[in-house]
């Protein structure tokens, strides 16, 4: 069956672009048979590291743990990740460690596309995840007006190149060395 896969949806809006890549993905998996967990965060809450109040925070470490590959989906803020991302990162960084990781990202236009690369920066040499070099980006023209679904059929195909990619190397990323 191959090892799970945690679908980590960073945004907190209502109505996010995002969460439509982290749901689509999800669903991908699961027709196809393959374990995934998809975590809100919109459902939880997640201050930056040293702030008290965080809600949620040992149900997503062991998500992020126990998973053998990882796809986060987040928006495009000011060229780069949420701020809900941002603390993910603080707090679960070594929850990812080791592990395949998948992007994928919201924005409003297509000028924020390499918004992902402080994402991989700190992922990769932080906490030495294994980045995915393709990711997706899509923007505000990939998705319905009233953001109920993905009408661009490539981004929609990249989702799903990108969650079949995400398992496979997890997959790989588990097999012993042969040297």
């Amino acid at each position: 069956m191959g090892p799970s896969v945690c679908i980590l949806s960073c945004s907190l809006s209502d109505n996010s672009r995002s969460r439509l890549l982290c749901r689509h993905a999800d669903s991908v998996l699961k027709a196809t048979n393959r374990p995934s967990t998809l975590v809100d965060l919109k459902d939880h809450r997640i201050l930056p590291h040293g702030m008290e109040g965080s809600q949620g925070i040992d149900d997503i470490r062991n998500d992020l743990v126990t998973a053998g590959g990882i796809l986060i989906g987040f928006p495009i803020y000011n060229h780069t990740m949420n701020s809900s991302l941002k603390a993910v990162i603080e707090r679960f960084g070594r929850a990812m460690e080791n592990k395949v990781v998948g992007l994928m990202m919201a924005a409003g236009g297509r000028s924020s596309y390499m918004g992902s690369l402080d994402v991989a920066a700190s992922l990769m040499f932080y906490f030495r995840t294994w980045i995915v070099p393709r990711s997706v980006y899509a923007t505000s023209d990939d998705f319905e007006e009233n953001r109920t679904r993905i009408v661009n059929e490539e981004v929609s195909e990249r989702v799903e190149e990108l969650a079949r990619t995400v398992t496979v190397k997890a997959w790989q990323h588990t097999q012993p060395s042969p040297y």
